[in-house]
């Protein structure tokens, strides 16, 4: 079997509070793949991290920790380029 199309393993996204007061946890440890050819349907409630996950995705914002890749790149390292 070839390599999932998107992977995540245990990716966090932090971001800093804009008045100062500390970090907010968008994203905690999410861990899935998706193979290619597979339907992916991506549900749940408002403030839970879907488009922080697809910003990841994306290439728009790195994981603050975990690891993210798609087509077999590191999202992190080739932000821009996918």
């Amino acid at each position: 079997m070839s390599d999932p199309v998107i992977r995540f393993a245990d990716v966090s996204k932090t971001f800093r509070r804009p008045d100062g007061s500390g970090d907010f946890l968008a994203m905690d440890k999410l861990s899935f793949a998706v193979d290619k050819g597979e339907i992916v349907g991506v549900v749940g409630k408002n403030g839970c991290g879907k488009s922080t996950m697809f910003n990841i995705v994306a290439g728009l914002t790195e994981p603050t920790s975990g690891e993210a890749r798609v087509i077999g790149g590191d999202v992190g390292e080739e932000a821009g380029v996918l």
